[in-house]
This record gives C-alpha cells, sequence and structure tokens, in this order.
C-alpha cells in the first residue's frame, strides 16, 4: 500500500510525471461536508485521493475488497481522532468514485 501510493506522488508531478495524469485524471466528485483540517486538506486533495486509492487497490482481490479495505482504514482514522466518523462517507465516496473512473478497467470487475 505505502509503495505504491507514494510511487503516485512520484508521478504526478515533474520529470516524472506520469502519461495522462492531466485535469481529467485528479477530476473526481467530492461531496459536501468534510470540516476536519484532516480531510479536506490531505484525504480530500486530489493528489492525495489517487494516491489512497492506488495503494489500496495492490492488495485488493476484488472491487468489493478495495472498498472494505478503504472503509476499514477509514474507521481506524476516526478511531484516531484524524477525522470525524461522520466524514467516512464523504472521503469513502471520493476515493471510491476516483477508483471507478480509473483502476476499474485495470483491475477489477464490479
Amino acid at each position: 500500500n505505502v509503495v505504491l501510493h507514494e510511487l503516485e506522488h512520484l508521478t504526478q508531478d515533474g520529470e516524472r510525471r506520469s502519461f495522462n495524469r492531466g485535469k481529467e485524471y485528479y477530476d473526481v466528485k467530492i461531496p459536501s461536508g468534510a470540516t476536519s483540517k484532516y480531510v479536506t486538506d490531505y484525504l480530500l486533495s486530489p493528489k492525495e485521493i489517487s494516491a489512497h486509492a492506488i495503494g489500496y487497490s495492490d492488495a485488493a482481490k476484488s472491487f468489493s475488497d478495495f472498498e472494505n479495505r478503504v472503509r476499514r482504514d477509514l474507521e481506524t482514522y476516526a478511531s484516531l481522532g484524524k477525522m470525524k466518523k461522520e466524514e467516512i462517507p464523504i472521503v469513502f465516496s471520493a476515493w471510491v468514485d476516483w477508483a471507478k473512473n480509473n483502476l476499474n478497467q485495470k483491475r477489477f470487475r464490479q
């Protein structure tokens, strides 16, 4: 998870920028309602959304498994006080939306 997450960051900008990393790649539907700084500034930033989704997708055996892994870790973030429990569906929705648009055809069948 961590290695692919960081590799995704390396390919987002500069000399190592990967093909097709334009505006469309980072276009994601982000529901309103998040207020925690950790969520708004980090978990919902477009480059973090793609990096997290790529990272979680590596170990997932199916799209459902991907969703379960994401949900479990978001619940951990909430239990550690990094985000509010009410924000879990917001972040979950954004990450899953990005994954459906960018990973589905590569790794998963829905």
